[in-house]
């Protein structure tokens, strides 16, 4: 995307973060603040607010792509693992078997 539009797109994707009530839509905004936004930082922490809510949510579809959101973060920023190694150590310990094929 081109470095001035993201600039001027941020704005935008921020707001309809905080008010969409879509999970659909929700989940094509974060994933395009992953690929091309990460370096407004304070509109990528908000989506990382938001990708722990899809991880820890009761619908396993939810949880899969907040996953996969996640994988895509870390090919991007690899420190950003050390952000959810509490809550991934704490998934990946308990008893269900979902998450054992990422």
């Amino acid at each position: 995307m081109e470095p001035r539009l993201v600039k001027k797109m941020s704005e935008l994707y921020a707001e309809l973060l905080a008010t969409t009530k879509s999970k659909a839509l929700e989940y094509e905004l974060l994933s395009s603040i992953v690929e091309y936004f990460h370096d407004e930082t304070e509109l990528y922490e908000s989506a990382c607010e938001k990708l722990k809510i899809f991880m820890e949510h009761d619908d396993p579809n939810l949880q899969s792509l907040g996953f996969n959101l996640l994988k895509k973060m870390v090919s991007t920023n690899r420190n950003i693992i050390f952000e959810y190694k509490g809550f991934l150590m704490d998934t990946f310990s308990g008893t269900n078997d979902t998450y054992t094929k990422f």
